[in-house]
């Protein structure tokens, strides 16, 4: 049998912790109106959430990346500097 990708995986993970608090819920109280009454409201917000947590890690991974690159062209100035030195002789 072919392997399970990670990604679905997590998927299913993430499926499973959502679902528990509403069984977790229904347990406890008994009470499955509440629970149908109330999750339309909660789905409504998924795509407001979504989209405002890909914004702050897309916003993140850009700040990373230009970080990144700026100590990159630093390490490659410090690492040119030491290379000419070596090949013009001593200055």
């Amino acid at each position: 049998m072919k392997s399970m990708n990670w990604q679905f995986v997590f998927g299913l993970y993430l499926i499973t912790f959502s679902i528990m608090p509403y069984v977790l819920h229904y347990y406890i109280f008994g009470d499955d109106n509440k629970i149908f009454l109330d999750l339309p409201q909660y789905i409504a917000f998924v795509p407001i959430q979504m989209s405002l947590v890909a914004l702050v890690i897309g916003r993140l991974l850009i700040i990373l990346v230009r970080e990144k690159r700026t100590s990159i062209n630093k390490l490659n100035m410090a690492i040119w500097g030491l290379y000419e030195q070596g090949v013009n002789g001593p200055v």
